[in-house]
């Protein structure tokens, strides 16, 4: 559960948080917003991480990524659709994986002295040169190491800057990466970065395969990735940059070509017939940009001659496609089409980044619609339209292959380590993902629509275009959820601690009047080291929970303090451990039935979880163990209640066995709020449709609360033992921009203002969340008590078991604290009042007697002193087990405040008879000037109260001895019989009018009523009585039993005694209001 101090009645922003949510419908790969580092991944990009939209790409641009995609499929801007692998780099990692020289490709030719042009746009690029040096250093140290084989293209990003290298298939990439980058590289050390800059080898001398380029570009977002791709992909059909606004030569530099030389083919000529056949021709293949006379140039002949030897092929010279075959000596041109595989299968081809159809139909002899027709059962075929780069296809007839791994797949037949399974089986239903969640088609893992929606194109594995669609699992419905609970439950979480915090304070006493509550969750209980059960920093309000009357009483331990805490985490995820878990077990039951509890709820955060900041990744077994503890915790507790809390999310779920768990527990707490908060900012996955995570979403999300209940119903659990979580808290951001608050709007940060001011709105939205915004640009969700009514109707409507409010401490200020005490918080949450917070005595609030006292009182957060003073002195009495109604210690509390606000060394303000007792106004503010100007305001307070009942004591017994005087008199005068029996009711009758005088709020409303705080108050007889009817009945009992005995004779002993009544009625009362039990800190605090 969550500490958030807010609450929604009020329209509170968080002012302390301890959460930690992750977004709801992503899964493992997604934890890390950057890809791993390339020595983890290795060099082969096959192993690098997929990515599926462009914003996935750009949510990482603070650290410099090697890329790879195909280059002839243009990057979608937005959403998914794309197929990009990538890999965080910095310089010289590469280097350390293997020896320089890249030795595939070094020793086949001769230098070449190429002459590159250089081009630009005027305009400088807004962006860290340094950032795109890095790229390029990035790319450089790619192709010196020795494992790139024969890649022709590859990119890189960082920061704003996007960078593209084109290598043609004859030239070294190391001799380019060696000379032609440096060159570039030093270029920017010297000069401005323009918003694009190309160095280029092309022209009409060079086709695709003795092309080279590198471009820079650094518009902003992914309009930089998309041009880049759209050069490369032109150098690879051995088009040229043009229309920069400037160019020039950038010099010529030593370039190693690799000779192309005819190759003799040992194909067979299957087609020809027997008697005609004849030997196979030398062939050579086209590359884009090749013309016929390039062609024979290449091969070493007469362009006759080559027209001869292809005589076979019409129009060839104005057909020329990429990748085809072509002869370059007599003979027949080989069948190069793939057969089937002896076990069935297809002929297979791995799809490379700068491949499409009609190059691949070219060099295997086949046609486009050959290729189409092999791959329509063939996984993740999306057709020619959308080849995608390290697909594996068929180019033959025969059964369809395994497609490759995804490196960071963990579903579906992609996830690495994945076995072919027999002949028959749908690949789909390979590795389901936990929870029974979706599996997309990249291998991903959730339960949004994004990973929910099956948009197959027909073939297995595909989606449209767009969308990342669904392979298994897919849907979004509740299900699980045919018939009703027995009965509908209400929990109430109470924050124990809840008188720690600033405001919103709450006795759990008071519950006993929520009628509408079934079951009460105290939070939390914790465990020591030795797996004792330890409420002594509750002891207080535990003490009252073991009392209450009506909900059931269930203890909660964990939270997410003492699960996450550095100090404290380990003290759960050692007690689900083998060797400890029964003691636990016994411990937690032993206690629940000692002190007559209903039963107990667990609150772990969170088995299993690998990113709880600060502290170790938790043991994958955390959540199996979970399970045993809490199946040993039942068997011990027989037949009290037990219950978990789990998170609504799938990341932190995942490792829950739920449905397990939900057959041993009776009820599951389901987390469905917190669903968004500050912890979403720069985290791509915590709000879909939100690459950076700063959009304004609500914590209380509707959909996002649907989706999460599909999630653990779809799990396997029963939708009668899931009581879903409601709220009483805000959660608030700051706006980025005023006037934009919707769902696509962002947020700086989250707000501290305490209340909604001037100018507010309020609305519900889309997400069925109550909102507010104020002062134009803080943005608060919450619930109303209507939208409240409103969510608990649905989850009736759909037969779950119940609802959660956390908490109900949070729902509304309590008779203890004053509403106006939020306004002076400061923006830390802290109440600051002493004179090293900046408060000091000559504050108008103390200097200027004309301001309205409550300006005056709350001006130097006098309610803030008197908090922190009443709970030190709660504080002090239980460590010291002082027991306030015993005489002797009456003067404790008096004295204890002097101490703690730096006043007077003696300060008696419980009795009358204590001589000197320093229960006088201080003369000046200096007087507390180290504990601040809040102190004199109470100290005087509390003189001015003990000078009231002092005086109105000494009243009373000169009103005594004036009767003792004219005694005769009055006998003489008034000597009715009186009925005896009417004796006490009528002394009674007049104490309680006299005790009723003195119980009322002597403090905060009294000072506040009266416009000099320093100043005796003048309390209102109608307002006293009417608040202390209660106390003076308890007063009266306690001296009718003290005093049985009533005068039977003569008016005079009656009136007598009536005076006596009153005297003690006023000591007794100025015992019991300085006496500094709980009921007369209330009383003082009103």
């Amino acid at each position: 559960m969550r500490l958030a101090i807010v609450r929604a009645a009020v329209l509170l922003p968080t002012l302390f948080s301890l959460t930690h949510v992750a977004a709801i419908g992503s899964s493992n790969p997604q934890l890390y917003v950057c890809p791993p580092l390339i020595t983890e991944a290795g060099v082969d990009s096959s192993n690098w991480t997929l990515l599926s939209s462009l914003d996935e790409v750009f949510a990482c641009n603070h650290k410099p990524r090697l890329l790879d995609f195909t280059v002839h499929y243009p990057l979608r801007p937005s959403g998914p659709g794309n197929v990009l692998r990538a890999c965080t780099s910095y310089q010289g990692e590469l280097l350390n994986l293997t020896s320089t020289g890249n030795s595939s490709s070094l020793a086949k030719g001769g230098k070449t002295a190429s002459k590159f042009e250089l081009l630009w746009d005027d305009a400088d690029a807004a962006v860290i040169t340094p950032q795109a040096i890095t790229a390029l250093k990035e790319l450089q140290s790619f192709f010196l190491t020795e494992d790139t084989g024969d890649k022709r293209s590859a990119f890189a990003q960082y920061g704003d800057t996007s960078v593209g290298l084109y290598i043609g298939g004859r030239i070294v990439s190391v001799s380019l990466a060696k000379v032609v980058i440096e060159a570039v590289v030093n270029r920017l050390w010297t000069s401005s970065m323009p918003r694009r800059l190309v160095v280029q080898l092309c022209g009409d001398s060079h086709n695709a395969d003795s092309t080279a380029g590198i471009i820079l570009d650094t518009t902003p977002g992914p309009a930089s990735l998309i041009n880049v791709q759209a050069v490369v992909s032109g150098w690879s059909n051995a088009t040229c940059v043009e229309g920069l606004q400037q160019s020039k030569s950038f010099g010529y530099f030593p370039i190693e070509m690799i000779p192309e030389s005819p190759k003799p083919s040992n194909k067979s000529n299957s087609t020809a017939s027997n008697l005609a056949k004849r030997a196979d021709c030398r062939t050579i293949q086209v590359k884009s940009g090749d013309t016929c006379g390039a062609l024979a140039e290449r091969c070493g002949i007469k362009a006759a001659d080559f027209t001869k030897y292809n005589s076979q092929t019409k129009n060839l010279c104005s057909t020329l496609i990429d990748g085809q075959h072509v002869c370059c000596s007599s003979g027949d041109l080989p069948d190069f089409r793939p057969q089937p595989k002896p076990d069935g299968g297809c002929a297979t081809y791995t799809v490379e980044s700068g491949d499409f159809c009609s190059k691949i139909a070219a060099a295997n002899s086949i046609k486009v619609e050959d290729i189409e027709n092999f791959n329509k059962n063939t996984w993740g075929w999306s057709g020619c339209k959308l080849l995608f780069d390290k697909a594996v296809i068929c180019l033959s007839k025969g059964d369809p292959p395994m497609p490759n791994p995804i490196a960071n797949a963990e579903c579906g037949p992609q996830k690495p380590g994945t076995k072919k399974p027999e002949k028959g089986k749908d690949l789909s239903d390979l590795n389901p993902c936990p929870l029974n969640a979706c599996c997309n088609i990249w291998g991903q893992c959730g339960v949004t629509a994004d990973f929910c929606k099956n948009t197959t194109l027909g073939p297995p594995g595909t989606a449209k275009p767009g969308t990342n669609g669904c392979i298994s699992n897919c849907g979004t419905d509740i299900v699980n959820n045919k018939s009703p609970p027995s009965s509908f439950m209400s929990v109430g979480y109470f924050e124990a601690w809840n008188q720690d915090r600033p405001c919103l304070w709450m006795d759990v006493s008071e519950l006993e009047k929520r009628t509408e509550l079934t079951h009460v969750h105290f939070s939390f209980a914790r465990l020591t080291e030795s797996f004792e059960v330890d409420v002594s920093h509750v002891s207080y309000q535990f003490n009252k929970f073991k009392k209450l009357k009506g909900p059931k009483r269930i203890l909660a331990f964990g939270g997410w303090v003492d699960s996450t805490h550095p100090t404290k985490y380990h003290i759960l995820r050692n007690a689900v451990k083998m060797e400890n878990r029964l003691q636990v077990a016994k411990n937690i039951a032993a206690f629940i039935k000692k002190h007559d509890l209903d039963g107990v709820d667990i609150d772990w955060e969170y088995p299993g979880a690998p990113d709880i900041p600060d502290i170790p990744k938790a043991d994958e077994e955390d959540g199996k163990n979970y399970l045993g503890l809490l199946t040993l915790l039942k068997g011990q507790l027989g037949g009290l209640s037990l219950s978990i809390a789990a998170p609504a999310s799938f990341w932190y779920l995942k490792p829950y066995p739920i449905n397990n768990i939900a057959k041993v527990v009776d009820y599951i707490i389901y987390m469905t709020y917190d669903l968004h908060g500050q912890w979403d900012y720069d985290n791509k996955w915590a709000s879909p449709g939100c690459p950076k995570g700063n959009c304004l979403r609500s914590h209380v999300n509707l959909t996002e609360t649907m989706g999460a209940l599909a999630m653990i119903t779809k799990a396997g659990v029963p939708s009668t033992k899931v009581i879903v979580g409601i709220t009483s808290y805000g959660r608030s951001f700051k706006m980025a921009k005023k006037g934009c608050a919707g769902p696509m709007c962002t947020f700086l940060g989250s707000s501290t203002e305490s209340l909604a001011r001037k100018g507010a709105s309020w609305w519900i939205d889309e997400s069925d969340s109550d909102i507010l915004v104020y002062n134009d640009t803080e943005w608060v969700a919450y619930m109303s008590d209507s939208t409240k009514k409103r969510r608990i109707s649905k989850y009736q409507g759909l037969n779950f078991g119940g609802v959660t409010d956390w908490a109900v401490d949070l729902q509304k200020f309590g008779k203890l604290e004053d509403s106006t005490l939020i306004e002076i918080i400061d923006k830390d949450g802290k109440c600051k009042w002493k004179t090293k917070d900046g408060f000091t005595c000559l504050d108008k609030a103390v200097t200027d007697s004309l301001q309205p006292a409550v300006n005056r009182w709350n001006g130097i957060r006098t309610p803030c002193a008197w908090r922190d003073v009443a709970l030190g002195w709660i504080d002090e009495r239980t460590s010291k087990a002082l027991n306030t109604s015993d005489r002797e210690n009456a003067n404790d509390f008096s004295r204890y405040v002097s101490d703690v606000l730096d006043a007077k060394e003696s300060f008696h303000c419980a009795s009358f008879t204590a001589g000197a007792n320093g229960c006088e106004p201080l003369e000046k503010c200096e007087a507390t000037r180290d504990a601040g100007p809040a102190a004199y305001f109470i100290v005087n307070s509390f003189a001015n109260i003990h000078s009231n009942l002092k005086s109105l004591w000494e009243t009373v017994d000169r009103v005594e001895n004036g009767m003792q005087s004219r005694l005769d008199e009055l006998v003489e005068t008034f000597a009715p019989d009186v009925d005896e029996s009417s004796n006490f009711n009528l002394i009674a009758d007049l104490l309680g009018i006299v005790v009723g005088m003195f119980t009322a709020p002597f403090f905060n409303k009294v000072l506040r009523a009266n416009n000099n705080p320093t100043s005796d108050p003048t309390p209102d007889i109608k307002d006293l009585v009417a608040n202390s009817a209660s106390w003076g009945a308890t007063l009266a009992k306690d001296i009718q039993n003290s005093k049985r005995e009533t005068p039977k004779s003569k008016v005079a002993g009656k009136l007598s005694q009536i005076a006596d009544m009153w005297d003690s009625a006023i000591t007794i009362f100025t015992e019991q209001i300085f006496r500094g039990d709980d009921s007369s800190i209330e009383y003082i605090g009103d």
